[in-house]
């Protein structure tokens, strides 16, 4: 089993990088399809409960589900870091029918379909 924090890590640099290398990203202030705009300090409050309580259930998992949530610790340190540093999230991927978003949020919807699949 490769390890959960290489995992994490792994992600955080993708994303950080991915982020970097674009140019035309759309500023993020809100959560999940831009909901809540303008909280930024809420924001990373509540991101950091959340985060806290996924990398608690990362250290006390085992099999499948270190995935789910290594993935979901990376994807959600990676769009942190973009709330503390500069106050949103960088968003970049834009698909017609849906709201533009970002490397952090794939590996975050893949943590979230692992889980699933893990406790079906």
């Amino acid at each position: 089993m490769i390890n959960k924090w290489l995992i994490v890590l792994g992600i955080v640099l993708i994303d950080q990088i991915s982020k970097f290398l674009v140019n035309n990203v759309v500023k993020n202030t809100g959560l999940a399809f831009g909901l809540f705009s303008g909280y930024n300090f809420l924001h990373i409050f509540l991101i950091l409960i959340i985060t806290s309580i996924l990398i608690y259930f990362l250290i006390n998992s085992n099999d499948y589900a270190v995935y789910g949530f290594s993935f979901l610790v990376g994807g959600s340190l990676g769009n942190l870091i973009d709330r503390i540093m500069l106050g949103y999230v960088r968003d970049f991927i834009t698909i017609s029918v849906w709201p533009s978003f970002n490397v952090a949020d794939i590996f975050n919807v893949i943590g979230v379909i692992i889980l699933i699949k893990y406790w079906k």
